[in-house]
């Protein structure tokens, strides 16, 4: 590949991505802006409704992921695929994470508008499902002038940032939803 794969945004490209989400507010945009802050993983984020969201207490609460699986027909033994939201794979990534100052006020906005039962990424009672939502994020990086990152890669941007700023080991742990935190020191140095 000619392209290099970078592991996460440093803090210009960082500031350059937060600032062009800002400008130009949407649903989408919400969620991209949540995962930079926030360092959930793109199943979490898609999956992620309003009533997960507790504006009082500031915090998100983490409790089910989203992702595409193969199911087999039981008629045909035909393959095809069936978007499916369950509960996080490990019981550390069912986690509360707090809603940063930043985002706050942007979060409190759009909740007026959105029943409890909308999804955060989409503002309707359907998710966006996590290829479309890669597959936009890409095209949003590439408008913006950023090098090629991986959506995973916001969240190694996050704990970078975060370790980077002398915050707990523990806590980037528990905030990023690891069982081990040399998971944690694995992916982010």
């Amino acid at each position: 590949d000619a392209k290099k794969e970078i592991e996460a945004y440093n803090k210009d490209q960082i500031k350059k991505l937060v600032a062009s989400l800002e400008e130009t507010p949407s649903f989408k945009n919400l969620g991209l802006l949540l995962t930079i802050y926030s360092g959930m993983r793109i199943g979490e984020v898609c999956a992620l409704q309003w009533q997960d969201v507790d504006l009082e207490e500031k915090v998100i609460r983490v409790n089910k992921t989203i992702q595409r699986i193969y199911i087999e027909e039981e008629t045909t033994g035909k393959t095809k695929t069936e978007l499916q939201i369950s509960t996080p794979k490990t019981k550390s990534s069912q986690r509360e994470i707090p809603i940063v100052t930043k985002l706050y006020k942007m979060m409190k906005d759009y909740a007026k508008i959105c029943r409890p039962d909308y999804f955060v990424c989409s503002g309707t009672t359907t998710p966006i499902e996590p290829r479309t939502y890669r597959t936009y994020y890409m095209k949003k990086t590439e408008e913006f002038g950023l090098p090629h990152l991986k959506f995973h890669g916001l969240r190694h941007t996050f704990a970078t940032q975060l370790i980077a700023s002398k915050a707990d080991i523990k806590t980037v742990s528990a905030i990023l939803g690891h069982s081990d935190i040399t998971t944690t020191l694995n992916t982010s140095v």
